[in-house]
């Protein structure tokens, strides 16, 4: 039987981490889904960990070649997937156990093309959470191409993905290709929309030195067995994060700083309307070549220059 929801995760490299992500997708209260599971050259023990879940809906590959980043792993996991809907997650990210089923229910109910969930980043060695402030630059529950979306919240139709094409290499690109794709489906007039429930806990490798390097997953298996310990965990977590926002919230400075800062959306707007996403111009000023803020990451995550960069 088909299933009706294709979760599809790329990964390089980093097992115990992996093991946790798929472990959130194991919990989901939506069981119809099959689970695409595309490593990009690994080279650790990534199979054995996909292949000691024995769970008929998981699928796993590995490329021959390493890539250098998610974009050709996910384009082939789509290939070879058969759900009505197609749902990201990172392999250093766990979802909330009502994800896929608050989300599906949302597509189905609006009728938009994809949707994403509110996000919360586990802040590294703060011990406490920050929230994605996307909710608050689109209350009308619209994507904005202003914000960024990570792709572990995204829950879209298969004919959106038919609509747009595969994902760009981030060779072809000044953006991180997952907000590259979002962009051109905004451009094509896809109907993007934030459902405003909580969905997606994200350990943003880019804000964690050397991640695959370590092989430590202590962060991720602490926040998994809490999740497991029951609701009170996230009625707990969210009395904390609103305490530490409100806290640490940035206030106002100055009229320098506000004037910099509309200054700034003024600008951002005038890009759009020419057609440029406004982080691209961002990543061109401060980078110079397309792929450039991969190359950044990789350089920030312990990782060696992406393959066919080796002599920068």
């Amino acid at each position: 039987m088909t299933p009706r929801a294709s979760v599809i995760t790329a990964t390089y490299n980093r097992a115990r981490v992996l093991r946790c992500a798929m472990a959130s997708v194991q919990d989901q209260t939506f069981a119809d889904f099959e689970h695409l599971v595309v490593g990009d050259g690994c080279t650790d023990d990534t199979p054995d960990v996909v292949a000691a879940f024995a769970d008929d809906r998981i699928r796993f590959w590995n490329l021959e070649e390493n890539f250098g980043e998610q974009s050709a792993a996910n384009n082939f996991a789509v290939a070879n997937s058969h759900g009505e809907f197609l749902a990201f997650l990172n392999h250093d990210d766990l979802w909330l156990p009502d994800h896929l089923e608050r989300s599906i229910a949302f597509l189905e109910e609006s009728g938009a093309d994809l949707v994403f969930g509110l996000l919360l980043n586990v802040r590294h060695g703060e011990g406490r959470w920050r929230p994605n402030r996307f909710p608050n630059a689109a209350p009308d529950r619209r994507y904005d191409p202003r914000l960024t979306v990570p792709v572990s919240s995204w829950v879209l139709r298969r004919s959106l993905w038919e609509r747009i094409g595969p994902w760009r290499s981030f060779r072809e690109t000044h953006l991180y290709p997952s907000q590259d794709w979002l962009y051109r489906a905004h451009r094509a007039g896809a109907d993007l929309r934030c459902s405003r429930h909580l969905g997606v806990l994200s350990f943003s490798s880019g804000q964690r030195p050397d991640s695959y390097v370590k092989t430590d997953a202590g962060e991720h298996e602490d926040y998994l067995a809490r999740m497991r310990s029951g609701p009170a965990f996230l009625v707990e977590e969210l009395l904390q994060t609103a305490w530490g926002f409100r806290v640490t919230a940035p206030e106002f400075r100055s009229l320098g700083w506000l004037a910099g800062n509309l200054l700034d959306t003024l600008f951002a707007r005038v890009r759009m309307r020419l057609g440029f996403h406004p982080q691209a111009w961002r990543n061109w000023a401060k980078y110079h070549h397309k792929g450039g803020y991969i190359d950044f990451l990789r350089r920030t995550r312990g990782l060696p220059p992406a393959p066919g960069d080796r002599g920068k």
